[in-house]
């Protein structure tokens, strides 16, 4: 037997260093055809007529080409929820017909199709969740073969601050693998993502068949533990334009009793059936969507590029830098790709694989600072990270990505706005002392570091000096030396919460000259002082606090002016 093997990528696997072999998922097979439709009743047994892909004799068909004006049917027909089948073709329908001969179309679709429909997670390095949805499986023009996953680009942009590290697709029976990103289309909300496993497809329809009012069959999953839960919708297309190609869906009063509409937000990304069984298109945010013509010219574009992993969308969009060791177009040092932005040459759009937003309301809301992603590694500074204003310096997580100094500090600030430092393990050079800082910054305003481990050798793992506005919450100051500090603030404003300092640190939080403190919920494991307030420190606001084999857990130095 001859087959055509793929190798199949798991962090887990990868990580052992080990490779699994699949055939490729066998294609669905032939959907038994629907018998003719000569009559479709209603919940209230209304009779909508022909659905054979014509329209009614009063209703004029679509125009093709540009259309400025989006279409809008006058009488929309009755649900589409049973149809009266030939006695002879209904055989092959099984449990879906009835015994008054009609055909139980809706649960006929869930069934048929609830495999092309797909739950989408993008996740960091660390495992969280930054955004969920859904996506229906596409087809390449002319092929029943899947060949991408389309979903909503504001669903796998995951956040301003944290781009996705892997994109995880769940299948309707709970099995779970990796997507890659094909193509980013902005004004249309709307990716397409390269599946490691390809679900089955849903052909799509005729252009001639994508005219408003029509019945609209929607397929959801939901996953809260365990397999996820499948239910169908029915709704209607409530309107198009075919110009943009963009549609807008309604739900179907007729239908509510049998099928409630219970719509959410994590159902963006499902797929749009017809009455004939075939993809109309797809569902966005805000009851949106993007016709299957459309769709179908993507998947065109999309099989001339290769696939990208998921950390480079930021890149191509024009939004930041990737520092990583072993992807193409990316930095191998923070400083290379600061120094890249500097002179302006990134970021950068990549127009082939990324159309913009010239709609801003389609657009998903941007971030108002450049972003610099660390990959998963090791990187080795030789000279101090420079920060400038309106960046986001993310790592992919404090037990990934570790960012090491050859000198001190590792990162300096000095007249910065609006910064971020997240997710990274910040070591200091060997040689650092007692005067020396692993971070230090100065001069700013609109600081937070967040989710990131910080180390010292003797010194102050952060300083922060005349530092307006800075936020330091759920960071781990692990690990330190008799006489060093974990942060140090100096004539700034702090807000310090859900931190751990663990270690033998001489003090582990220091509130300096002039220093606003506000302490909330951290935990002081060890240290020989933990919250210290010395003489002419502002303020001390401390509570909820935990102290464990800490010699002074609350220390005053002298008198602040509000303690």
């Amino acid at each position: 037997m001859v087959g055509v093997f793929r190798r199949i990528k798991h962090p887990a696997l990868a990580f052992a260093g080990l490779g699994v072999f699949l055939f490729p998922a066998p294609l669905r097979a032939a959907d038994p055809p629907l018998p003719p439709i000569s009559n479709i009743k209603s919940t209230t047994g209304g009779s909508a007529g022909s659905t054979t892909g014509q329209p009614p004799a009063n209703q004029q068909p679509p125009q093709q080409g540009n259309q400025q004006q989006s279409q809008a049917a006058q009488q929309p027909p009755a649900t589409q929820e049973t149809i009266t089948a030939d006695p002879a073709a209904s055989k092959s329908l099984g449990r879906f017909r009835t015994k008054d001969g009609t055909v139980k179309v809706a649960e006929m679709y869930l069934d048929r199709y609830k495999e092309s429909m797909v739950i989408v997670t993008v996740r960091d390095g660390g495992g969280n969740v930054l955004g969920s949805g859904m996506g229906v499986a596409l087809a390449a023009a002319g092929t029943r073969s899947s060949r991408y996953i389309a979903a909503p680009l504001s669903v796998v942009l995951g956040n301003n601050v944290q781009w996705a590290d892997e994109i995880v697709i769940t299948q309707h029976d709970g099995e779970e693998y990796n997507a890659d990103i094909a193509l980013v289309n902005e004004q249309l909300d709307l990716v397409l993502l390269d599946p490691e496993i390809r679900p089955a497809a849903i052909p799509f329809t005729r252009p001639l068949d994508e005219r408003p009012q029509i019945s609209l069959f929607l397929i959801t999953h939901e996953k809260t533990s365990g397999t996820p839960k499948s239910k169908i919708m029915v709704g209607k297309l409530a309107g198009l334009n075919q110009e943009r190609g963009t549609l807008s869906v309604t739900k179907d009063n007729n239908s509510l009793r049998t099928f409630p509409w219970d719509l959410l937000p994590q159902h963006a990304g499902t797929g749009l059936i017809n009455a004939q069984g075939e993809l109309v298109g797809i569902l966005l945010p805000k009851q949106k969507g993007v016709l299957a013509s459309t769709l179908q010219q993507l998947v065109a574009q999309a099989l001339k590029m290769k696939p990208m992993p998921p950390p480079m969308l930021g890149v191509v969009m024009g939004r930041g830098v990737l520092v990583a060791a072993d992807v193409d177009g990316a930095y191998k040092s923070v400083n290379a790709a600061l120094a890249a932005v500097e002179s302006g040459a990134a970021p950068k759009m990549d127009p082939k694989r990324f159309t913009p937003a010239r709609d801003r309301e389609l657009s998903p809301a941007e971030s108002d600072k450049v972003v610099i992603k660390i990959m998963p590694g090791k990187y080795t500074e030789e000279k101090p990270i420079r920060l400038r204003s309106h960046l986001s310096l993310v790592g992919s997580g404090p037990d990934l990505t570790v960012v090491t100094a050859q000198a001190s500090p590792l990162i300096l600030g000095d007249g910065l706005e609006n910064v971020v430092i997240s997710g990274l393990r910040l070591q200091p050079a060997a040689s650092q002392t007692a005067a020396d800082s692993t971070v230090h910054v100065r001069r700013s305003g609109k600081l937070q570091v967040t989710g990131s481990i910080l180390e010292s050798r003797g010194g102050t793992a952060l300083r922060l000096e005349k530092v307006a506005d800075a936020t330091v919450a759920g960071n781990v100051f692990p690990g330190g030396r008799a006489g060093s500090r974990g942060l140090l603030c100096e004539r700034s404003d702090l807000a310090f919460e859900a931190n751990g300092i663990f270690g033998a640190w001489g003090q582990g939080l220091v509130a300096g000259e002039s220093c606003s403190v506000r302490a909330r919920r951290n935990l002081v494991m060890q240290a020989e002082a933990g919250l210290v307030s010395e003489a002419k420190a502002s303020s001390f606001d401390v509570a909820f606090n935990t102290f464990i084999d800490t010699k002074i857990g609350v220390q005053l130095l002298g008198s602040p002016s509000r303690f």
